[in-house]
């Protein structure tokens, strides 16, 4: 169940801040592992969430691009295997990520490649394999009129993912944020928020966050 303070793992602010630790072992193997000629997603061509055995998260561009890419992660999350959802870190990350230490467990940052620009807007990615795992994809600099629209958007676009219709969580911390979830098929479940960064900056972010059972 998803629990609003606890879904996101990563603070914004570690977006535009260099992390100097150094990437643990498994997922510096995860990342940098050589990867046989006509290898497919993650756990193999059979694995949870092989559906797009096209690519599509890589190749496809705009909201197809970020359903592609939240139908991949929520097969590896459903695994429960943390090797698995980091794994993702190879085939979206740019640059291999440093680990970012939060109360909830260890989180990484990292620009997609190929770029991901929809509606007009850049995404990054946050990724975490402990509780269950997560996957977050956040575009964080947004006016409030920018943020609505993008967010309203974003749930009619990801809408046939759930397996019962998208819903807004009440009673938020504040009143700026806005919520809804949904279950994906398979275990895991989909947040679309809309959240403040800055209010009297009129500064923003809308994330699409998928989260394994745990």
């Amino acid at each position: 169940m998803i629990r609003p303070g606890a879904a996101y793992l990563t603070p914004l602010l570690a977006l535009l801040l260099g992390c100097a630790a150094r990437t643990d072992a498994r997922t510096r193997q995860a990342f940098v592992g050589a990867k046989a000629p006509g290898d497919g997603e993650p756990g193999g061509p059979d694995a949870p969430g092989a559906a797009d055995a096209a690519g599509a998260d890589r190749t496809a561009v705009g909201w197809p691009r970020i359903a592609a890419m939240i139908q991949l992660a929520s097969g590896e999350l459903a695994t429960g295997e943390p090797a698995r959802v980091e794994a993702l870190l190879q085939r979206w990350c740019a640059v291999e990520p440093s680990p970012q230490q939060t109360d909830a467990g260890t989180a990484y940052v990292c620009v997609p490649e190929p770029p991901l620009v929809v509606a007009g807007h850049a995404w990054s990615l946050e990724l975490s394999p402990d509780r269950g795992g997560l996957v977050s994809l956040v575009s964080p600099s947004l006016s409030g009129a920018a943020a609505q629209d993008l967010a309203q958007t974003a749930r009619a676009a990801v809408a046939d993912l759930c397996a019962t219709p998208m819903a807004p969580i009440r009673d938020l911390a504040s009143p700026h944020q806005e919520v809804h979830t949904c279950p994906v098929r398979g275990g895991t479940q989909l947040a679309v928020a809309r959240l403040p960064r800055d209010l009297p900056a009129d500064l923003w972010q809308v994330s699409l966050t998928l989260l394994g059972a745990t």
